[in-house]
């Protein structure tokens, strides 16, 4: 990323930053609530014990630092150990949507 946006402060539109990689994606005003309430839901669907180890791991890969890894990897550890990784596998091979509970 170029330092000078920040000490410019330079302006740039929506599609300048979808570019730079700023964000993921542009949405028309209208359709903006509908997409939020659809990821919203996607991500709830998913395990808590795995969004947590995501969020951390994603973090600690950001960051960079070995020690910071070795937690990631510990949370990502714990998931794989979790009640609700089982629950996760075993909704998949029965075709159901997963109950997970947190554990």
């Amino acid at each position: 990323m170029q330092e000078s946006i920040f000490y410019t402060a330079k302006h740039f539109t929506a599609a300048e930053a979808q570019g730079m990689g700023f964000v993921n994606r542009v949405l028309p005003e209208a359709g903006f609530d509908a997409w939020v309430a659809a990821e919203l839901a996607a991500i709830a669907a998913n395990a808590p014990l795995t969004l947590a180890a995501l969020k951390t791991t994603v973090a600690e890969l950001l960051r960079g630092h070995q020690g910071d890894l070795d937690r990631a990897e510990a949370a990502v550890a714990r998931c794989f150990a979790s009640a609700d990784y089982v629950e996760g596998r075993t909704a998949f091979m029965e075709k159901r949507q997963p109950a997970f509970k947190g554990r």
